[in-house]
């Protein structure tokens, strides 16, 4: 038989931990990640009823790279040979 001091320790640490991967986890792992809030919370969540906890954990750096390829998707950038960029910058007059 669990007495209640073991019962009120075992409801503390369940209420921590939740609190913990559910609310303070993703708004650290948004500011280093730079992973917007809303997106942290969501994947945890979803990684979350995947798989648990170790599934939560993976899910954060997944959505930051699903993140940044819809984020960079498409962008198409020049490329300027360093040669002809300079004999454009020097005006020859």
């Amino acid at each position: 038989m669990m007495r209640p001091v073991s019962i009120i320790v075992l409801a503390w640490i369940v209420v921590y931990q939740q609190i913990e991967n559910y609310l303070l986890a993703p708004k650290l792992t948004a500011k280093t990640m730079a992973v917007s809030a809303p997106i942290a919370f969501t994947a945890a969540l979803i990684g979350g009823a995947l798989g648990g906890f170790l599934f939560a954990f993976l899910s954060l750096p997944v959505a930051g790279i699903i993140q940044s390829v819809i984020r960079n998707h498409g962008r198409q950038y020049e490329v300027i040979d360093d040669a002809g960029a300079a004999e454009q910058a020097v005006d020859r007059t």
